[in-house]
Protein backbone atom coordinates (compact mmCIF):
# COMPACT_ATOMS: atom_id res chain seq x y z
CA UNK A 1 0.00 0.00 0.00
CA UNK A 2 2.80 2.43 1.01
CA UNK A 3 4.70 1.46 -2.13
CA UNK A 4 1.69 2.31 -4.34
CA UNK A 5 1.17 5.61 -2.51
CA UNK A 6 4.84 6.48 -3.06
CA UNK A 7 4.53 5.76 -6.80
CA UNK A 8 1.40 7.93 -7.05
CA UNK A 9 3.13 10.82 -5.28
CA UNK A 10 6.21 10.40 -7.48
CA UNK A 11 4.17 10.51 -10.70
CA UNK A 12 2.22 13.52 -9.42
CA UNK A 13 5.41 15.40 -8.52
CA UNK A 14 6.85 14.73 -12.00
CA UNK A 15 3.62 15.97 -13.63
CA UNK A 16 3.63 19.16 -11.57
CA UNK A 17 7.31 19.73 -12.33
CA UNK A 18 6.73 19.30 -16.09
CA UNK A 19 3.72 21.62 -15.97
CA UNK A 20 5.74 24.31 -14.20
CA UNK A 21 8.58 23.97 -16.71
CA UNK A 22 6.08 24.27 -19.57
CA UNK A 23 4.61 27.45 -18.09
CA UNK A 24 8.07 28.92 -17.57
CA UNK A 25 8.95 28.05 -21.17
CA UNK A 26 5.86 29.86 -22.45
CA UNK A 27 6.72 32.90 -20.36
CA UNK A 28 10.26 32.77 -21.71
CA UNK A 29 8.91 32.79 -25.28
CA UNK A 30 6.63 35.73 -24.52
CA UNK A 31 9.33 37.75 -22.82
CA UNK A 32 11.96 36.90 -25.44
CA UNK A 33 10.10 38.61 -28.27
CA UNK A 34 9.94 41.72 -26.09
CA UNK A 35 13.71 41.59 -25.65
CA UNK A 36 13.99 42.47 -29.31
CA UNK A 37 11.70 45.47 -28.86
CA UNK A 38 12.14 46.83 -25.33
CA UNK A 39 10.15 50.04 -25.75
CA UNK A 40 10.72 52.90 -23.31
CA UNK A 41 10.25 56.66 -23.46
CA UNK A 42 13.95 56.92 -24.35
CA UNK A 43 13.64 54.57 -27.35
CA UNK A 44 15.29 56.08 -30.43
CA UNK A 45 16.92 54.49 -33.47
CA UNK A 46 18.78 56.21 -36.31
CA UNK A 47 19.14 54.53 -39.70
CA UNK A 48 20.89 55.36 -42.95
CA UNK A 49 18.53 54.95 -45.91
CA UNK A 50 19.31 54.16 -49.55
CA UNK A 51 16.82 53.81 -52.40
CA UNK A 52 17.77 51.92 -55.57
CA UNK A 53 16.22 51.79 -59.04
CA UNK A 54 15.69 48.63 -61.10
CA UNK A 55 19.35 48.77 -62.21
CA UNK A 56 20.53 48.69 -58.56
CA UNK A 57 21.81 52.26 -58.83
CA UNK A 58 21.35 54.53 -55.81
CA UNK A 59 18.87 57.30 -56.62
CA UNK A 60 18.36 58.71 -53.11
CA UNK A 61 20.19 58.66 -49.80
CA UNK A 62 18.94 59.93 -46.46
CA UNK A 63 18.21 59.05 -42.85
CA UNK A 64 15.36 57.68 -40.79
CA UNK A 65 14.94 58.66 -37.12
CA UNK A 66 12.44 56.57 -35.17
CA UNK A 67 11.36 57.81 -31.72
CA UNK A 68 8.88 56.46 -29.21
CA UNK A 69 5.77 58.62 -28.80
CA UNK A 70 3.15 56.98 -26.58
CA UNK A 71 0.58 54.19 -26.40
CA UNK A 72 -2.56 54.39 -28.54
CA UNK A 73 -5.79 52.45 -28.93
CA UNK A 74 -6.81 51.39 -32.43
CA UNK A 75 -9.84 49.11 -32.81
CA UNK A 76 -9.69 48.46 -29.04
CA UNK A 77 -6.08 47.26 -29.29
CA UNK A 78 -3.18 49.01 -27.59
CA UNK A 79 -0.17 49.88 -29.75
CA UNK A 80 3.24 51.36 -29.09
CA UNK A 81 3.36 54.45 -31.32
CA UNK A 82 6.51 55.90 -32.88
CA UNK A 83 7.30 58.74 -35.22
CA UNK A 84 9.45 58.02 -38.27
CA UNK A 85 11.20 61.15 -39.55
CA UNK A 86 12.53 60.57 -43.07
CA UNK A 87 15.15 63.02 -44.28
CA UNK A 88 16.03 63.32 -47.97
CA UNK A 89 17.79 66.30 -49.61
CA UNK A 90 17.04 68.64 -46.68
CA UNK A 91 13.33 67.83 -46.81
CA UNK A 92 11.44 65.96 -44.08
CA UNK A 93 8.48 63.62 -44.00
CA UNK A 94 6.84 62.22 -40.87
CA UNK A 95 5.02 58.90 -40.55
CA UNK A 96 3.61 56.96 -37.62
CA UNK A 97 4.77 53.40 -36.95
CA UNK A 98 2.72 51.30 -34.51
CA UNK A 99 3.59 47.92 -32.96
CA UNK A 100 1.83 45.66 -30.50
CA UNK A 101 2.43 42.22 -29.00
CA UNK A 102 0.05 39.29 -28.70
CA UNK A 103 0.75 35.77 -27.44
CA UNK A 104 3.07 34.83 -30.31
CA UNK A 105 3.66 37.77 -32.63
CA UNK A 106 5.08 41.22 -32.90
CA UNK A 107 2.34 42.91 -34.94
CA UNK A 108 2.70 46.04 -37.03
CA UNK A 109 -0.25 48.25 -37.97
CA UNK A 110 -0.41 48.83 -41.74
CA UNK A 111 -1.68 51.97 -43.46
CA UNK A 112 -4.03 50.56 -46.12
CA UNK A 113 -5.52 53.95 -47.10
CA UNK A 114 -4.59 53.53 -50.77
CA UNK A 115 -5.19 49.79 -51.02
CA UNK A 116 -8.08 50.31 -53.48
CA UNK A 117 -5.50 51.40 -56.05
CA UNK A 118 -4.73 47.70 -56.40
CA UNK A 119 -8.00 47.13 -58.28
CA UNK A 120 -9.41 48.78 -61.45
CA UNK A 121 -11.36 52.03 -60.85
CA UNK A 122 -14.38 50.68 -62.72
CA UNK A 123 -14.73 47.87 -60.16
CA UNK A 124 -13.94 49.79 -56.98
CA UNK A 125 -17.63 50.29 -56.12
CA UNK A 126 -18.59 46.64 -56.59
CA UNK A 127 -15.67 45.00 -54.81
CA UNK A 128 -14.93 44.67 -51.12
CA UNK A 129 -11.42 44.34 -49.70
CA UNK A 130 -11.04 41.81 -46.90
CA UNK A 131 -7.94 42.04 -44.67
CA UNK A 132 -6.63 42.61 -41.16
CA UNK A 133 -4.52 45.82 -41.14
CA UNK A 134 -1.57 44.22 -39.37
CA UNK A 135 1.65 42.42 -40.29
CA UNK A 136 2.83 39.46 -38.20
CA UNK A 137 6.36 40.77 -38.33
CA UNK A 138 8.07 38.36 -35.93
CA UNK A 139 6.97 35.31 -33.95
CA UNK A 140 8.03 33.31 -30.91
CA UNK A 141 8.71 30.56 -30.24
CA UNK A 142 10.59 30.30 -33.52
CA UNK A 143 13.02 27.83 -35.03
CA UNK A 144 15.43 28.17 -37.93
CA UNK A 145 13.60 27.33 -41.17
CA UNK A 146 10.14 28.04 -39.75
CA UNK A 147 7.59 29.94 -41.88
CA UNK A 148 4.37 31.84 -41.18
CA UNK A 149 1.89 34.09 -42.97
CA UNK A 150 2.56 37.78 -42.40
CA UNK A 151 -0.25 39.53 -44.26
CA UNK A 152 -3.10 38.76 -46.65
CA UNK A 153 -5.47 41.00 -48.61
CA UNK A 154 -8.40 39.56 -50.57
CA UNK A 155 -10.91 40.99 -53.04
CA UNK A 156 -14.47 39.80 -52.39
CA UNK A 157 -17.11 39.75 -55.14
CA UNK A 158 -20.32 38.40 -53.66
CA UNK A 159 -19.36 34.95 -52.39
CA UNK A 160 -16.22 34.80 -54.54
CA UNK A 161 -12.84 35.73 -53.00
CA UNK A 162 -9.46 36.34 -54.69
CA UNK A 163 -6.17 36.95 -52.92
CA UNK A 164 -4.34 39.95 -54.39
CA UNK A 165 -1.59 40.59 -51.81
CA UNK A 166 0.20 38.08 -49.61
CA UNK A 167 3.33 38.33 -47.46
CA UNK A 168 4.94 35.14 -46.15
CA UNK A 169 7.85 35.12 -43.70
CA UNK A 170 10.58 32.56 -42.97
CA UNK A 171 13.50 32.43 -40.55
CA UNK A 172 16.37 31.81 -42.97
CA UNK A 173 19.62 32.25 -41.01
CA UNK A 174 21.59 33.81 -38.17
CA UNK A 175 24.07 36.53 -39.09
CA UNK A 176 26.47 38.90 -37.33
CA UNK A 177 26.26 42.54 -38.41
CA UNK A 178 28.82 45.16 -37.47
CA UNK A 179 27.20 48.53 -36.78
CA UNK A 180 28.98 51.82 -36.19
CA UNK A 181 28.67 52.81 -32.55
CA UNK A 182 28.73 49.20 -31.32
CA UNK A 183 31.95 47.64 -30.04
CA UNK A 184 31.15 44.17 -31.32
CA UNK A 185 28.96 42.66 -34.07
CA UNK A 186 25.26 42.25 -33.32
CA UNK A 187 23.96 38.70 -33.53
CA UNK A 188 20.79 38.78 -35.64
CA UNK A 189 17.96 36.58 -36.83
CA UNK A 190 17.52 37.07 -40.57
CA UNK A 191 13.86 36.91 -41.62
CA UNK A 192 12.87 36.72 -45.28
CA UNK A 193 9.53 38.15 -46.46
CA UNK A 194 8.17 36.91 -49.77
CA UNK A 195 5.64 39.24 -51.42
CA UNK A 196 3.08 38.02 -53.96
CA UNK A 197 0.90 40.59 -55.75
CA UNK A 198 -1.88 39.57 -58.14
CA UNK A 199 -3.00 42.27 -60.58
CA UNK A 200 -6.09 42.30 -62.77
CA UNK A 201 -5.89 44.64 -65.73
CA UNK A 202 -8.83 45.74 -67.89
CA UNK A 203 -11.25 43.88 -65.57
CA UNK A 204 -9.81 40.57 -66.74
CA UNK A 205 -10.09 38.12 -63.83
CA UNK A 206 -9.08 35.10 -65.92
CA UNK A 207 -5.53 36.15 -66.84
CA UNK A 208 -4.09 37.83 -63.74
CA UNK A 209 -0.53 39.11 -63.64
CA UNK A 210 1.40 37.76 -60.67
CA UNK A 211 4.45 39.64 -59.41
CA UNK A 212 6.77 38.37 -56.70
CA UNK A 213 9.34 40.24 -54.62
CA UNK A 214 11.52 39.69 -51.55
CA UNK A 215 12.59 41.68 -48.53
CA UNK A 216 14.66 40.93 -45.42
CA UNK A 217 14.85 42.14 -41.83
CA UNK A 218 17.69 41.44 -39.40
CA UNK A 219 16.46 41.42 -35.78
CA UNK A 220 19.00 41.87 -32.98
CA UNK A 221 18.27 41.04 -29.35
CA UNK A 222 17.93 44.19 -27.17
CA UNK A 223 18.32 46.26 -30.33
CA UNK A 224 15.29 45.55 -32.53
CA UNK A 225 15.63 46.05 -36.27
CA UNK A 226 19.33 46.27 -37.10
CA UNK A 227 18.92 46.25 -40.87
CA UNK A 228 16.17 45.89 -43.46
CA UNK A 229 16.24 45.79 -47.24
CA UNK A 230 14.06 44.76 -50.14
CA UNK A 231 11.21 45.79 -52.38
CA UNK A 232 9.92 49.25 -51.45
CA UNK A 233 6.30 48.09 -51.56
CA UNK A 234 7.02 46.00 -48.46
CA UNK A 235 9.45 48.50 -46.93
CA UNK A 236 6.76 51.19 -46.99
CA UNK A 237 4.48 49.00 -44.89
CA UNK A 238 7.04 48.57 -42.09
CA UNK A 239 8.09 52.23 -42.12
CA UNK A 240 4.59 53.66 -41.61
CA UNK A 241 4.01 54.68 -45.22
CA UNK A 242 1.03 53.84 -47.41
CA UNK A 243 0.70 51.08 -50.00
CA UNK A 244 1.78 52.23 -53.47
CA UNK A 245 2.20 49.86 -56.42
CA UNK A 246 4.59 52.23 -58.19
CA UNK A 247 7.10 51.52 -55.41
CA UNK A 248 7.48 47.91 -56.58
CA UNK A 249 9.94 49.37 -59.12
CA UNK A 250 12.39 50.27 -56.35
CA UNK A 251 14.29 48.65 -53.51
CA UNK A 252 15.23 50.25 -50.22
CA UNK A 253 17.72 49.52 -47.45
CA UNK A 254 17.91 50.79 -43.86
CA UNK A 255 20.96 50.19 -41.66
CA UNK A 256 21.28 51.09 -37.99
CA UNK A 257 23.77 53.87 -37.26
Amino acid sequence: MMKNLFLILLVFSIFVSCSENSIEHELDDDSKIKLYFNYTEQYERNYSVKIYNSNDSIIEEGTSIIKYLDKRLINSKEYFAFTNKLNFNNSHEYFNVMHRFDENYLKLFVDTTDSYKLIPDSLSETLVLNFVPELNLLKFPIQLGESWQTFSLDVVIGTFSINIVRFDASYVSNESIQVSGYNSPIECMKIKYHIIITLFENEDFFTPKIKEYDAYIWFGEKVGIVKSEGNKFFMNSINGKYIDLSDTLYTESLTLQ
